[in-house]
């Protein structure tokens, strides 16, 4: 049950990341059809601090998936 959930949870995770991903790039796309701007820095810095939030993300969630085979064996050592 325990890795049911660890599995579950970490997947909303992974399609939470994906999601804000597809908003960025929908964003980058409509300011590509725009005129061009003075804004390209301040876009620049915000791809950058998502990149970085990304990756923080994505290495809990791998810290959590590396986790799971031991939490799924003491769910099934507990069962018996």
């Amino acid at each position: 049950m325990v890795a049911t959930h660890c599995v579950i949870a970490t997947l909303h995770a992974i399609l939470d990341g994906l999601d804000a991903t597809r908003g960025q790039l929908g964003e980058i796309v409509a300011w590509l059809r725009q005129p061009p701007s003075d804004d390209l820095p301040e876009l620049l810095r915000a791809l950058v601090a998502a990149n970085d939030a990304t990756q923080a993300e994505l290495a809990q969630l791998v810290a959590r998936i590396d986790a799971l085979p031991e939490a799924l064996a003491r769910t099934m050592a507990a069962g018996r």
